[in-house]
């Protein structure tokens, strides 16, 4: 990687020159079958992670932020109360968003 400067933060990082190569590619479709065959084997293989051949797996393509949000969002309701700790910055956009 000696074209890339280092990067030490979470996210995004720097990627092998093989990988980046492997990623140079047209996009594909998300509604078509070859999609659906790149996709059922990853999930597949994230169930094997898990240990659990039942899991439901589900992608959100978005950034931490969305997440976050998702998660806020999808558990809490207006007026609740939580107890969070300010720790380095990332906990500060928590409790921010919260």
């Amino acid at each position: 990687m000696p074209s890339q400067n280092p990067v030490f933060i979470p996210g995004p990082t720097n990627m092998p020159e093989a990988i980046r190569q492997a990623c140079y590619m047209p996009t594909i479709d998300h509604r078509s079958p070859v999609f659906g065959k790149i996709l059922h084997p990853c999930l597949n293989g994230v169930r094997k992670v898990l240990k659990s051949e039942s899991a439901h797996i589900f992608i959100f393509p978005s950034t931490g932020t969305g997440g976050w949000e998702t998660a806020l969002t999808n558990t809490l309701s207006a007026g609740d109360n939580i107890l969070a700790a300010r720790n380095g910055m990332f906990s500060h956009r928590w409790i921010d968003m919260c």
